[in-house]
């Protein structure tokens, strides 16, 4: 039974919510029942159906009665159908649940608590893809997680035995919603080439701090276009020098939940098997931390240390960072020094005329095409992607110094540029 519900409220979205308090019977820690009133919102789009529903709830605490909701039994919330949703991509690929979880818990997370499913609207939507610039998303991404939103609306219409209430589907990204708009056209900026990475490398000296490690996952990045992140964190164990197929390696996904970089399968390069043939196995990660430091771990040491090999080897700024104006306005390229190597890898190898699909797969971007590939760990050569994979890896040239250690072999005592010394 519920008491009676108190004044209406308008929240900042700009939606009328009454609040009331719900009468309900619940078990304590000792099995015995126990009556407790728990406090229930419910948000609507004018004050006249506020007004309504409150009516309800006075009328039937008059009464002496159980009050119900007529409209919606039982109710689903929209976090119940997103969830649900979730769930039902378990037989994906672990891209799409990543990309899906994530979207789910943004929209879950933004909505007001107590959204129902009965809810769901043109005008909601429009409203969470309104609050998705300003956390920074970009057009492209704005635009997938509203299609995506699109689709779990059908999903859920489709079964009205499992989810009643839910009003009729309508596309969110046409006429309907008109502030929602598809991104613009990708333009390509500029990117390092091969060349360019080279030299870079070529900079990154042993007697810098930290240098043979940085070199190491200079390499690393060279040959996998993986996130720094899953470089340093790359481990002897998720490498496969012997495998009859050819040298292979399990990249993990990266550490931070909001990436869209996928954990993946690929075939190694084989002058960077050949390099860790030269490293050695040993226990623990491939590239050795030589500090315990939050620094080393983050990359913010890696990322110092590059950004001045860049610098060194005389590469302009454009091609590797972005512009203190594209900082301020809040563009997003490449983000650092290390994920300019990431770019160059994938503009690179289609150049090179590998398939797009596959170089999304390759480097880790989840979409398209991309989230149906998958690859065994065990047994790589049984997919239908692998030898495509294989052709795509044979088009990334050797690095100049791939035929001998140069760098590791020589003296410490190598001069790093006097303009910085990364630490």
């Amino acid at each position: 039974m519920p008491r009676h519900g108190k004044n209406i409220h308008r929240t900042p979205s700009g939606r009328w919510e009454v609040r009331f308090k719900l009468k309900q019977t619940v078990v304590d820690d000792h099995g015995e029942p126990r009556v407790i009133w728990r406090d229930r919102r419910r948000s609507f789009d004018t004050r006249a159906a506020a007004e309504t529903f409150r009516a309800e709830i006075r009328l039937a605490a008059s009464r002496g009665e159980r009050w119900t909701d007529q409209r919606e039994v039982p109710v689903i919330s929209l976090g119940q159908v997103a969830e649900a949703y979730c769930a039902a991509a378990c037989d994906a690929p672990l891209a799409t649940q990543r990309f899906r979880r994530s979207m789910m818990n943004s929209l879950t997370s933004w909505s007001e608590p107590g959204t129902l499913a009965s809810e769901l609207s043109v005008s909601l939507l429009e409203r969470y893809a309104a609050s998705l610039p300003s956390a920074g998303r970009a057009a492209a991404t704005r635009h997938r997680k509203l299609l995506e939103v699109e689709r779990m609306w059908r999903w859920a219409r489709q079964r009205p035995d499992r989810f009643p209430g839910v009003p009729e589907a309508r596309a969110i990204t046409g006429r309907d919603a008109t502030s929602i708009k598809p991104p613009p056209p990708v333009v390509r900026l500029a990117t390092p080439s091969w060349t360019d990475v080279d030299a870079m490398i070529h900079h990154l000296r042993p007697g810098w701090r930290y240098g043979d490690a940085h070199r190491r996952i200079a390499l690393v990045l060279r040959y996998t276009g993986m996130r720094i992140s899953q470089a340093i964190g790359l481990r002897w164990s998720d490498v496969r020098l012997d495998h009859p197929a050819g040298p292979y390696l399990l990249i993990r996904a990266g550490r931070r939940g909001s990436k869209s970089s996928r954990g993946r399968v690929i075939p190694l390069h084989r002058a960077l098997a050949a390099q860790l043939e030269r490293w050695g196995p040993t226990r623990g990660p491939v590239i050795a931390a030589p500090s315990d430091s939050q620094r080393w771990a983050s990359g913010e040491a890696t990322r110092s240390s590059m950004r001045a090999a860049w610098v060194a080897a005389g590469i302009p700024p454009e091609r590797w960072d972005v512009s203190d104006a594209e900082r301020e306005a809040g563009e997003r390229r490449y983000g650092s020094p290390c994920h300019a190597i990431r770019a160059c890898v994938k503009v690179e190898l289609l150049r090179a005329g590998a398939a797009e699909h596959l170089v999304d797969y390759f480097v880790g971007h989840s979409k398209g095409a991309t989230a149906r590939a998958y690859v065994p760990e065990s047994a790589p050569e049984t997919s239908p992607y692998w030898l495509h994979l294989v052709d795509v890896v044979e088009r990334i040239p050797a690095h100049e110094d791939a035929g001998g250690d140069a760098h590791e072999d020589a003296d410490a005592g190598g001069d790093a540029p006097s303009s910085s010394r990364p630490g």
